[in-house]
Formats: C-alpha cells, structure tokens, sequence
C-alpha cells in the first residue's frame, strides 16, 4: 500500500518540523488523575545524503491537555553508542540555527554505516530512562533516472533495494496556489499490489510528477528508513489522533522513535505536458491522491 503521509511548506524545514512534531505528539488526553509524564524522544541517524550534518536529538516530555506544551526539555543525559565506534557520543543541550536540541558533543558527524547496530540512551532525573536500538539499512543506489534525465508522470523510479529496510520514503517538491510544498510518500519494502515484485529492484510509477513545476531542476530524494522510523511516520499519517502504539516505536521507558535511514537522490527535469494535471492514478488498492495540507 503507498500512503501520502504529509505535505507542509519547504520553508519550514526540516528541523522545524520535526520539533514541532515532538511538542503536538507530547499532548496526552488521559485524565489528571491517571497521567503520568514521560520523556518524549526523537532521533533519526542519516547516512546518504546528510551523513555529515550534525543530527539532533529531540528530547521532551508528555504534557497532559492542561498543561502548557513546551519546545524541549533541559537536564537529560544523552547518549548513542554503536560497538563499531571507539566511544560513547555525548550529546549536550544547545540552540543551533534557532533549533533547541541536543548535538553530539565528542564527534562531528555520527559515523552510521549500513546494517550497523546503534543503541540510544535518555536519562533524566525526573523521568524512566528511555532505551531504544536501530539497526541501520544498508546503501543502495537508484538506477533509473539518471541526473540530468528527462522523466515524465508514464516513467518509473528504479532503484535497488536496501537491505535492512522496513521501507521507503520518496520526498518531493510541488508548486501549489503561488506557494512552495514538499509532499511525503512512504511504502513498505515488499510486493506493492498492482505493480510486479522483483527481489532485488523496486519499481515505482512516478504519478506524482504531476505536481511538480515543470521547465527547472528537479530533486527526486528516495530515503531507506529503518523498522522503527517506517513505523512511526506510516503509522502517523494513517493514524491523526496518534495514539500511544504509534507514540513509541523501538522506545521503551517513554515514547517517541529512534530512527535509522539511508538516503540517495538525483536531478532530473520534468516534461512540461506531465506537470499540473492534479487528480488521482488508480494503482490497484494504492493511490498518490494530493491533499492540500492546512496552513
């Protein structure tokens, strides 16, 4: 099944998506009585594209509806360890580009290679100790297009597969009423119904061409997400009112994700008579329907 899992403007970022979908998912409606606070952590390794950008960690707690959310939460003791590394990395509490997170401390970059191991530690004295584990996909390499290609909406992504991948995530820009937005579609790494399943290849008409603008170049980003990132960013767009499954994937003494994925991408330009037709391409059960997200 191919799922649209979101669209926002580009001019948000990354960063800022992410922190502000810390803050929304740390709301929690149980009743006073029965609440009980817990650490509320977000981490994604990259290795790929961003494998040598600092990557923070998000860490926050659960606010119930009465109580004021906040951007994140001091004093936690953070710590990423993988036994291919010489040291435990330490992270420390900073604002970095108006982003307040926690950055590694004792390296520049995290050196995740595919199919490596990686564990993640939280400590706070107010709160459980959150312990999670990813296990990163291995690099893998798009076959079709190629930078500097001509591609049109009756054209497929080919790429082969990642080895440790749950699955994937395609991420695109598109043009919508004068403003910039960046859309996410995520699909699991097995059979898709509709289309043939090659072990070793994956193929992906690229409907969602029919977005872009045509006549400039053009990023195509596919990401190899882990277990854990997969299902917390399927599980999210599939379930709006986030619920406590979807809150915690591969963490355990609170919530949130420990994420792993591997990214790879190409520039491309799109044909001018594939561009602008907004509407629905049937896949068999699967669909790419574009939702025009809220402001």
């Amino acid at each position: 099944m191919l799922t649209v899992i979101r669209q926002a403007r580009t001019r948000a970022g990354f960063f800022c998506s992410l922190a502000l979908a810390i803050t929304a998912a740390s709301c929690d409606r149980t009743a006073p009585s029965e609440f009980r606070a817990e650490l509320n952590v977000q981490v994604m390794l990259r290795q790929g594209l961003h494998d040598r950008v600092e990557m923070p960690v998000f860490v926050n707690r659960t606010y119930s509806i009465f109580e004021e959310p906040q951007h994140s939460l001091a004093g936690a003791e953070v710590l990423i360890w993988s036994r291919q590394w010489p040291d435990t990395l330490r992270f420390a509490e900073q604002t970095i580009s108006g982003t307040t997170a926690y950055y590694c401390t004792t390296m520049a970059m995290i050196p995740v290679t595919g199919g490596e191991t990686c564990w993640l530690q939280v400590i706070h004295p107010d709160f459980d100790t959150v312990r999670a584990r990813t296990i990163a996909p291995d690099t893998f390499r798009i076959l079709y297009p190629a930078t500097g290609d001509t591609v049109s909406d009756g054209d497929s992504l080919v790429f082969r597969r990642s080895r440790n991948a749950k699955g994937y995530l395609i991420s695109y820009d598109y043009r919508l009423d004068g403003d910039t937005w960046r859309g996410w579609i995520a699909f699991p790494n097995e059979s898709i119904p509709g289309l043939p399943y090659d072990t070793a290849v994956m193929r992906l008409p690229m409907v969602w061409l029919r977005t872009v603008e045509p006549g400039r170049p053009y990023q195509l980003v596919v990401a190899a997400l882990d277990s854990n990132y997969f299902e917390w960013a399927g599980g999210r767009a599939q379930n709006p009112r986030r619920d406590r499954q979807v809150l915690s994937a591969g963490i355990s003494g609170g919530v949130g994700v420990f994420g792993s994925i591997c990214e790879q991408a190409c520039t491309v330009y799109v044909r001018q008579d594939s561009a602008g037709r907004r509407c629905l391409r049937q896949i068999d059960s699967g669909y790419f329907p574009l939702k025009r997200s809220n402001r």
